[in-house]
């Protein structure tokens, strides 16, 4: 299994594969077609279905990307192409299931019925066929075309879903798709409960003062519903990463990260595909179970929609970052209440969410991370963003809109960092940009460049260049 786990599932030669499976099966049916019915049908089914979806992907595609918008920074083109793939070989299969006769998964039934002996006497004194006669009449070709079929019409579905997989990185290898997690999972109820907190000396890290043993070996993930009392969002629920060092006595009051997912997206993602799980398991092995505390909030609601992240008649998602979360989980978690140990950040939507959050008010956190995050929120003019968000009030929108407020407030104690994929061109400029902006309001921020595009790929990688640097500013370690 552990050769198995390693096989690849992102980068060139899996997209050759897949590229190559997709063409081959579309063959497979293409051939299948031809030989039931003529190479000149077949030709001219495989025209319509090619102009057919190629048209109506086109079409969507210009509605979701260049007059919607509804996923904000947009969708990888492999999504589409993996779709349109999908569509053409759905075609190619019901063509070919079609040219056939309608069905001859079971031919020989029909064959059997039509040479038994008519019988004329009473129902019951009719010859039945005996299994011999059954399995003898049975047409092997067809049954072995019709289960050849399936094969390839299983493979090439395999081969399109995986199209997507490696547009975002999601699981670089069969082992993050089957591998077991470095951490356990437990309810809120489980992990209440405050213990005796240990806080180090003035000018001492955590790392450098506690020498405390945690009865545990693994983080623990609690799914936790974070209440609003203040800001009333309805959002779903949020994902709390406790390290093993949460769980030793004395406690120490271990540093948070607020973490956001893009959009469409979830907080769960981050483990689940982000691989924070590991990324945090191989921090604390190195730091004798000390980790930040990780809280993976939802900014986009019930509905996964684009609010924005702003303070708006609709939602107040700004107050519920700023306010609620970490009052929340001061008071349900035993963790720092210092916002110096605090940080925010997120991937793409996140990304801009985590920048606009602590520029509006940076008391409540003081680090962020701006992973592959927009200029600004939204993806249009001002103008548009202020009918969007503000109904018009352009005002309003510039009075929150971090690029503006960079322009004319200055900043102290705030740091953070900018990540954006090499071949993600949009992200590199923009956040290149406001790095700069962030840099001259006073702010101590960094931009890097890592391999990989708007992807999981560079997110991972991205959180695990970023961990330590989040740690020392939170003085978790030295």
């Amino acid at each position: 299994m552990h050769i198995l786990g390693d096989i690849p599932l992102v980068g060139t030669m899996p997209s050759l594969v897949n590229g190559v499976v997709i063409i081959l099966v579309w063959a497979f049916f293409f051939v299948s077609t031809a030989r039931a019915r003529s190479v000149g049908y077949a030709i001219r089914l495989a025209c319509v279905l090619l102009g057919s979806v190629t048209t109506v992907t086109a079409l969507v595609w210009l509605v979701l990307e260049k007059t919607w918008k509804p996923f904000g920074g947009g969708t990888a083109i492999g999504v589409y192409v993996a779709g349109w793939a999908l569509i053409v070989l759905i075609g190619l299969a019901i063509g070919s299931h079609c040219a056939r006769g309608r069905t001859r998964l079971v031919p020989w039934f029909k064959k059997l019925r039509a040479t038994e002996p008519r019988a004329t006497g009473p129902r019951s004194s009719r010859p039945r066929a005996t299994f011999s006669q059954r399995w003898a009449s049975i047409s092997w070709k067809s049954v072995l075309h019709a289960v050849g079929a399936c094969v390839a019409f299983t493979c090439g579905t395999v081969a399109c879903v995986n199209v997507v997989n490696n547009s975002f990185a999601l699981y670089p290898s069969v082992d993050s798709l089957v591998g077991k997690e470095p951490y356990t999972t437990a309810q809120y109820a489980d992990v209440k409960g405050t213990s005796t907190p240990f806080t180090p000396p003035q000018g001492s890290t955590i790392a450098g003062a506690w020498n405390g043993v945690s009865p545990r070996n693994k983080g623990v993930l609690v799914p936790f519903m974070i209440p609003s009392p203040v800001s009333h969002f309805q959002t779903t629920e949020s994902q709390v990463y406790l390290p093993p060092a949460y769980f030793a006595n004395p406690r120490p009051l271990l540093p948070v990260v607020v973490l956001m997912n893009g959009l469409p997206g979830s907080p769960s993602q981050w483990f689940e595909i982000g691989n924070a799980g590991q990324t945090l398991h191989h921090f604390e092995r190195v730091h004798h179970g000390l980790a930040p505390v990780v809280v993976a909030i939802n900014t986009t609601g019930n509905d996964d929609e684009d609010l924005g992240c702003f303070d708006t008649k609709k939602a107040k998602v700004q107050t519920y970052m700023d306010t609620d979360v970490p009052q929340q989980i001061q008071k349900y978690f035993q963790v720092s209440n210092d916002p110096t140990q605090w940080a925010i950040g997120g991937l793409s939507y996140g990304g801009t969410c985590a920048l606009q959050a602590i520029v509006n008010n940076p008391e409540p956190y003081r680090y962020f991370l701006d992973f592959s995050g927009d200029r600004t929120p939204g993806t249009m003019s001002a103008k548009k963003n202020a009918d969007t968000y503000f109904e018009g009030n352009l005002n309003a929108y510039l009075r929150v809109n971090p690029e503006d407020i960079l322009k004319r407030r200055k900043f102290t104690g705030i740091k953070g960092v900018f990540v954006a994929g090499q071949s993600d061109k949009s992200s590199v400029r923009d956040l290149k940009y406001m790095n700069g902006l962030a840099q001259s309001a006073g702010i101590d921020s960094s931009f890097r460049e890592v391999p990989g595009g708007h992807d999981f790929g560079t997110w991972r990688l991205a959180l695990v260049l970023t961990l330590p640097d989040v740690a020392r500013a939170t003085r978790l370690i030295g």
